[in-house]
């Protein structure tokens, strides 16, 4: 765990140790992390052989999900949600170009400067390069993005 916080906080071991060390363990902010023996071993009490759905007629219980649009977990683009919402509350949900008000469904998250201008994906997705734009606006931004790109003058 030691090794996984120095690379993750960019840090040498001896300072790991220094900023995480809790006694025996690690920890930071009064969290400290415990050991898998602390806790005693528990025994599954249900059947000990689960049915097989496809030999027997028995009925398997299924969870019950929360509405009927559930989120899969998947994102075709991961961390766009959360990146999406900041620079939409950042701008107070209104468009950076006309200044109208907009919606989370009527508005979208456009670059300033074009994505695939940076060598790495992730500085084109940073907070300061992404601004709120109604729909109207933001298809004259890629309309006028897509002129200027083209070899056709």
């Amino acid at each position: 765990m030691a090794h996984w916080l120095g690379r993750k906080f960019k840090l040498t071991m001896p300072r790991v140790m220094h900023r995480f060390r809790k006694g025996t363990s690690l920890g930071e902010d009064g969290t400290i992390l415990t050991r898998h023996t602390d806790y005693p071993t528990q025994r599954y009490k249900e059947r000990f052989l689960k049915p097989n759905p496809y030999t027997t007629q028995e009925v398997v219980k299924r969870e019950e999900l929360p509405d009927n649009d559930p989120w899969t977990g998947f994102e075709r683009r991961p961390g766009w949600a959360d990146t999406k919402r900041k620079a939409q509350e950042r701008d107070d949900w209104t468009c950076r170009i006309c200044k109208k008000a907009v919606t989370p469904e009527t508005c979208q998250v456009d670059h300033v400067i074009q994505y695939h201008r940076y060598k790495r994906p992730v500085d084109a997705n940073r907070l300061e390069n992404l601004w709120t734009l109604c729909i109207e606006c933001h298809k004259i931004k890629t309309e006028s993005d897509r002129r200027r790109e083209s070899p056709v003058r």
